[in-house]
């Protein structure tokens, strides 16, 4: 294993706290198949052009409202927004509840702050990452968060479940989770605690399918129903439809028990 070479530094915002770094694929035409930086920069989520080394350059420095400490975020899989915390607002009571942030980042150069949605406690939040329609977030006292996207474009998240490592409270102090990674196949999620030490977590199985879910396929005097037990008939059926979806919500999600 060779020793990594210095590529370059951009610093033209000032200091970074955190970065999420992409090959861009998202829906923003002018910057297709370039290397592309999401930067938490303390007041503000700044995107930079990091693809040539030598000639790195902002491409939007984009703020809100009552920023305390803008800590770090992740971008949906479809790189259309992008979700972030921060981790003070909590502390310096600017907001009541564990709060997320989403920037709609469709226009890279013109991104627009949506708003925020504000969590079950009031415990500080702290690293967030995004796998398909999940958040998974480590929020110090109330310890590990798994939320829902239902839609991102209105703030609609719901909590799909959490995993406590700090039962005594859930206030907004710095004790408990710290972060959490999620990126295994096994569906293992692990969960690091600043005085608890590692959790290794497994999402239960509770979820059952939606008996009212029907998708509609056809020729001109034909109608065939797609139901959850429709699809669970044979494996290749389950393969080609769990990874369609329904009005934005995943067949997988609908037919949670057909497609575990």
């Amino acid at each position: 294993m060779s020793s990594g070479n210095y590529a370059g530094c951009f610093s033209g915002d000032g200091y970074t706290h955190d970065v999420q770094c992409v090959i861009y694929k998202g829906p923003d035409l002018d910057f297709i198949g370039r290397e592309i930086c999401f930067a938490s920069n303390e007041d503000s989520v700044t995107i930079v052009d990091v693809n040539d080394k030598d000639n790195m350059f902002q491409i939007s420095k984009n703020k809100y409202d009552k920023d305390a400490y803008t800590h770090q975020g992740w971008l949906n899989d479809a790189q259309t927004h992008f979700i972030f915390n921060d981790e003070l607002d909590e502390k310096k009571g600017f907001v009541s509840k564990t709060t997320t942030h989403v920037m709609d980042v469709t226009s890279l150069k013109d991104v627009q702050y949506l708003g925020n949605y504000g969590g079950r406690t009031r415990a500080i939040d702290h690293n967030l990452y995004v796998h398909g329609d999940y958040v998974y977030q480590a929020n110090y006292q109330a310890g590990f968060n798994l939320l829902k996207i239902k839609n991102i474009s209105t703030l609609e998240f719901e909590e799909a479940g959490f995993f406590d490592i700090y039962p005594a409270s859930d206030l907004n102090e710095f004790n408990g989770a710290w972060s959490s990674y999620a990126g295994f196949k096994s569906g293992t999620i692990i969960v690091s605690g600043l005085e608890q030490g590692l959790f290794m977590l497994k999402r239960s199985n509770k979820c059952v399918d939606d008996p009212n879910f029907m998708k509609t396929r056809g020729g001109k005097n034909q109608i065939i129903a797609r139901t959850c037990k429709y699809i669970s008939l044979t494996k290749a059926r389950a393969k080609k439809w769990c990874n369609k979806r329904k009005r934005g919500e995943l067949i997988s999600e609908i037919c949670c028990q057909t497609c575990s």
